[in-house]
């Protein structure tokens, strides 16, 4: 039986965020992509994060699979290019039954996940033309 299709974006790594990728692809509008930004981490990077502890404790490569594609889809929207790929890796090792490997991943998902928090309140204070803290 084959192995199924794991969707990736492809973006520029060189950023924690590819703004001008994540624009493109919301339509052009940079209002949406900001008001995405700060939703990401609102709803879906904080709580993911903190459900992914005890799973990665346990061990339940199953749980850490569903929580990687569920964050790597929603950071795909915004161009959270470093997340999206540690997501992405984390995926790939599951449905290629290296789920030992997926764990090697999970230290960078966690780096990639502060960086964008950082990052992405640092853009977004820029855009709002305040002062980031």
């Amino acid at each position: 039986m084959d192995k199924p299709l794991i969707k990736v974006q492809e973006m520029d790594i060189s950023t924690p965020i590819d703004v001008d990728k994540a624009i493109q692809g919301l339509g052009g509008d940079p209002n949406i992509f900001y008001m995405m930004l700060e939703n990401l981490e609102k709803l879906a990077l904080i709580k993911t994060m903190r459900e992914l502890v005890p799973e990665y404790d346990n061990r339940n490569f199953q749980a850490i699979k569903d929580l990687a594609h569920s964050l790597k889809g929603a950071s795909g929207y915004v161009g959270a290019s470093r997340l999206h790929y540690a997501c992405y890796f984390i995926q790939e090792h599951y449905v290629y039954d290296r789920k030992e490997k997926m764990l090697e991943y999970y230290p960078t998902l966690v780096e990639s996940a502060v960086e964008f928090k950082i990052y992405s309140r640092t853009i977004i204070a820029r855009f709002k033309k305040q002062d980031y803290q």
